[in-house]
């Protein structure tokens, strides 16, 4: 059986389109009752097996290393070469799993007490010389992975945009 994901748009719609006969169809959203995951019969009698995303935007999978903490001023400094060129973080205490332009999925690796709601500061290191720190309120927490979203989100955060190309 063939697994494909979809992404709810922004109307609410899901466009379905069968990978062996290419038939499309839309259907709402709030028919599935907010399942993410169910299976799909085609005309053509092929089985699918569907996972929806909600979110707003694409994340994109990750393994950066970065640093949070719930006080600002607890956040590491960054190491600076020649010509105030940024080469790297100090200290890691997280790896940043997924990114997307609202907001972060993040893997500690230090035992914490976080919990939903909390805000934290993160940095992290998008490419050499694009060092990222941002305020957000954590909305999942599973084990040592959180989710988060960020605060302030500037409509064209260009380093996090550039990265998602």
């Amino acid at each position: 059986m063939q697994r494909i994901k979809l992404f709810v748009n922004k109307d609410n719609i899901i466009k379905l389109r069968c990978p062996n006969c290419l038939e499309k169809k839309q259907i709402p959203a709030s028919v599935l009752k907010n399942k993410y995951k169910f299976r799909g019969r085609c005309k053509c009698n092929s089985v699918v097996e569907i996972e929806l995303e909600y979110r707003k935007s694409f994340r994109k999978e990750t393994t950066l290393a970065g640093y949070y903490s719930g006080n600002l001023k607890e956040l590491p400094s960054v190491k600076v070469s020649d010509g105030d060129f940024i080469t790297n973080i100090t200290s890691t205490n997280c790896n940043i799993m997924n990114i997307s332009s609202y907001g972060l999925g993040l893997k500690s690796l230090i035992p914490h007490n976080i919990i939903n709601d909390n805000i934290l500061y993160v940095i992290f290191q998008l490419s050499v010389g694009t060092i990222i720190e941002k305020k957000v309120i954590v909305r999942n927490v599973q084990d040592n992975n959180i989710g988060c979203e960020f605060i302030d989100v500037q409509e064209e955060d260009k380093d996090i945009g550039y990265y998602l190309i």
